[in-house]
């Protein structure tokens, strides 16, 4: 299902139409981002240990939905696809390495996300847009 390839590509020109370039802004949604995440993978690893489809089914859908605010890419579609087999087949499509893969995206994802903040911030961009 996942791969240790790297799915969270962003797209920057999604983030600068969606944010602004400003650099504020955007350091506070990818706090609030990772904060988000960490607790809801912790809810995922749970639910998936306990088999309980639909609490992990919502669990996905919550990184899902969170993700999306930084662009749609193989990663969404990833976990779309990954919450659409628990929630409507009743079926787990993923073992405890892609759950570790999961979370290595979100680091990544949320790593470039906090570069892309020190670069808003840096002249000659800061203000720029």
């Amino acid at each position: 299902m996942l791969s240790d390839q790297n799915l969270c590509l962003l797209d920057v020109g999604f983030i600068e139409r969606h944010f602004g370039g400003d650099a504020l802004f955007l350091q506070l949604i990818v706090q609030s981002y990772q904060k988000t995440w960490k607790a809801t993978l912790v809810e995922l690893r749970e639910s998936f240990r306990s088999g309980n489809k639909a609490a992990f089914a919502n669990s996905i859908h919550k990184l899902k939905g969170s993700t999306v605010n930084f662009g749609q890419g193989d990663f969404v579609d990833k976990l779309n696809e990954i919450e659409h087999a628990a929630r409507d087949k009743g079926e787990f499509i993923v073992d405890d390495r892609e759950i570790e893969l999961i979370e290595q995206q979100l680091v990544q994802l949320t790593a470039r996300l906090s570069d892309l903040v020190k670069e808003w911030s840096s002249p000659p961009y800061a203000g720029a847009l």
